[in-house]
């Protein structure tokens, strides 16, 4: 009597052939259409093209973004922000100072918020004889002083510092205690000079 073959057989060899069959052909499709995937990737990749005048608009902003950056990288350095630097002083013709000045109104863009002073000449009795004022952003600023001459002869002398600055301001002071307002304009260009110009 013939023994019952008692092997499990879940595919037979038609079934692999067919499989073999399919996964052969799933790869020849793919290596056909892979030129046509990486142009249809290549294609969302690339930026749409814009008119000339949103890329110079774009360049524009950018700008602006970048130098504002470097002037917070500057001032982050030195510790300060940009300034410029107005000055007024007492004189008489010899160079000596002969007024004390006293400081009753200071206005400008914002207030008093950006501009600072601070005394650079006094007399024996404490009396500031110059001032500097330290200005932090273009406008116009007013300053009002009271001066009291202690000779005749007397000049206030009103000075900017920055490239293209009006000329030296002079004015002659009577023997009476008197008012006077100063009014300048302090540009874009007077930043980042230097600290101290001569002249």
């Amino acid at each position: 009597m013939k023994p019952r073959n008692r092997e499990v057989n879940i595919f037979n060899m038609s079934v692999l052939d067919l499989l073999t069959g399919a996964l052969g052909a799933f790869c020849f499709l793919t290596l056909a259409l892979f030129p046509s995937y990486f142009k249809a990737n290549q294609a969302q990749a690339s930026p749409a093209k814009t008119a000339p005048a949103e890329t110079a608009a774009q360049l524009n902003s950018e700008q602006d973004r970048l130098e504002k950056e470097l002037a917070g990288v500057q001032a982050s350095k030195t510790g300060i922000k940009p300034f410029t630097i107005a000055s007024a002083i007492s004189t008489d013709s010899q160079g000596n100072n002969c007024a004390s000045l006293r400081i009753d109104r200071l206005a400008g863009p914002g207030g008093t918020k950006f501009i600072k002073q601070r005394v650079t000449s006094v007399f024996s009795t404490g009396a500031p004889t110059g001032v500097l004022f330290f200005t932090f952003q273009p406008g116009t600023y007013k300053i009002s002083l009271e001066t009291i001459p202690q000779s005749a002869q007397c000049f206030l002398q009103f000075s900017q510092s920055g490239p293209g600055r009006p000329p030296r301001q002079t004015w002659q002071l009577g023997s009476a205690p008197s008012s006077r307002e100063i009014s300048f304009e302090v540009k874009t260009e007077y930043f980042n000079y230097q600290l101290f110009p001569n002249g």
